[in-house]
């Protein structure tokens, strides 16, 4: 017969070892590979050297604000910023915005067009193959987050759109969703995370709203952009910097 192994009890202490690992804060060292730095407007940058495949470039732009950085009142607001910035800016308006992401290849309908908002972070996805399309990516990535015009007309359309997307909280697999996220976010610093917001906020947010979030949290100081492609690490960061 194996033989037989009694637990060691459960004591305060182990408790409190194993919540420490939990909560252990130290930081997860940098891959050697990447190279980062901070520029002089306060923006983090982070470059990774990759051929696989070739000449294909992946960019993204993290902005450290979401629906947590909101104000009760103003729930569902960091999302439909993220969703304006891509009607225009000062130096792409309108459709000019959309005809630069098309040059990339971007199906501008919206299937490849990639962002999202979560507690704590907005996020915006791009990819771009050649060098030059890598600069225009990093162009359109800059506008949108420091140059945003937030037409009025458009915030009226594009609410059509949110409350399309907040269709799904009512369905069956939204409620269930809804109910995991409740419990597991309960008694945490996420507990108040709503991200699309109320349905009432979402029909009465005029373009100033936007500007006021926009303004206050798309700052380079809470902004980080990573590019990882096929050129030489230092290409990569002359690409970022210029």
């Amino acid at each position: 017969a194996a033989p037989t192994t009694t637990a060691a009890p459960t004591t305060t202490a182990t408790i409190v070892e194993a919540s420490a690992i939990l909560v252990d804060t130290t930081p997860i060292p940098l891959d050697d590979a990447v190279k980062t730095g901070t520029l002089g407007n306060g923006l983090t940058y982070y470059a990774r050297s990759n051929d696989s495949p070739g000449y294909n470039f992946e960019i993204r732009l993290v902005v450290k604000a979401g629906s947590l950085q909101q104000e009760p009142a103003d729930l569902g607001i960091a999302h439909f910023v993220e969703h304006m910035v891509f009607q225009g800016t000062d130096r792409f308006p309108g459709p000019e915005l959309m005809n630069a992401l098309e040059q990339m290849g971007f199906d501008t309908s919206g299937a490849d067009v990639n962002a999202f908002t979560s507690c704590d972070l907005t996020v915006y996805q791009f990819s771009a193959t050649g060098r030059e399309n890598l600069q225009l990516a990093l162009d359109v990535l800059d506008d949108i987050v420091t140059a945003a015009t937030f037409p009025r007309e458009d915030v009226v359309t594009e609410r059509g759109v949110i409350l399309e997307e907040a269709r799904y909280d009512d369905s069956a697999d939204g409620m269930l969703d809804q109910t995991f996220s409740n419990m597991y976010r309960s008694g945490s610093g996420y507990e108040e995370c709503d991200v699309l917001g109320s349905k009432d906020k979402i029909l009465t947010v005029v373009s100033r709203d936007l500007r006021s979030f926009y303004e206050r949290w798309y700052r380079p100081d809470l902004m980080a952009v990573i590019v990882v492609g096929d050129l030489p690490i230092d290409e990569i960061e002359s690409e970022i910097i210029s």
